[in-house]
């Protein structure tokens, strides 16, 4: 942890050269939760903004494809959300103060349904 003072002098510094030092006085947890978090919520609004649904014979293969992903990565949403809460639980109170995101299963499963419980 850094003191008020070493924060103070560092905020002098170009971004670049801040954020480079930070990252060394920061957990790696939060970059972590930071990426599977926004994947996550990329994924859902990816299923919001555009169902997937199992197309007909005429459909492209293209089509076939995109709809096995999705179900390949539907299968994967479990599991990422329980890293996603490891890393959370490994984050310093300055870094949960950071992270205003959906926290929980339940919570992810919620949004990717659109506001619906299960």
């Amino acid at each position: 942890m850094l003191t008020e003072q070493q924060e103070k002098e560092i905020s002098k510094l170009s971004p670049d050269l801040r954020d480079k030092i930070m990252a060394m006085f920061t957990s790696p947890y939060y970059l972590l939760f930071q990426a599977i978090d926004t994947q996550i919520k990329a994924f859902a609004q990816d299923v919001i903004n555009k169902p997937y649904t199992i197309r007909g014979s005429s459909e492209n293969e293209q089509s076939k494809a995109e709809f096995d992903s999705m179900l390949k990565a539907m299968d994967k949403m479990e599991s990422l959300s329980d890293m996603r809460e490891k890393f959370r639980l490994n984050l310093n109170p300055e870094e949960l103060k950071k992270i205003d995101t959906i926290l929980t299963t339940a919570d992810v499963r919620k949004e990717a349904l659109n506001g619906k419980k299960q």
